[in-house]
């Protein structure tokens, strides 16, 4: 042990730094590591102000959005559950916050669309398990 102290304590005083070197596998996992730290702190100061209502949402981001596990999932289906999930879907409530449309009252062309909407969103929300033949 003392033969290992002493030359542990003879690299400490007599070592070099020009055969330190950092992988770039290294350098990217801690630059990551950092914006992740500087993002949390980030979001932590603006969901006070700016995404308050998001924030009521979901408290935290995560590092990856919920429909990054669902290989079937398209852009027009993740965004249509982000948007009703926010609120802001083409509904005819919505549109007549808006003042785009007159009255909120479905028309058939409409009830057709929830429908339609609708069936996407149980094909990805109910469970699997439950979609399962015996």
């Amino acid at each position: 042990n003392e033969t290992a102290d002493s030359c542990a304590k003879t690299a400490v005083e007599s070592g070099s730094l020009d055969h330190f070197k950092n992988s770039s596998q290294d350098l990217c996992t801690l630059a990551k590591t950092y914006m992740e730290t500087a993002w949390k702190i980030f979001w932590n100061d603006s969901k006070l102000v700016k995404g308050k209502f998001y924030a009521t949402i979901q408290q935290n981001i995560p590092r990856q959005p919920w429909f990054c596990h669902s290989r079937s999932t398209n852009r027009w289906t993740s965004s249509t559950i982000s948007r009703l999930r926010l609120g802001h879907a083409s509904t005819p409530v919505h549109l007549a916050k808006l003042r785009i449309r007159d009255n909120s009252i479905f028309s058939p062309i409409n009830l057709l669309r929830a429908f339609f909407i609708y069936k996407t969103l149980a094909k990805y929300l109910v469970p699997s398990w439950h979609r399962q033949k015996p």
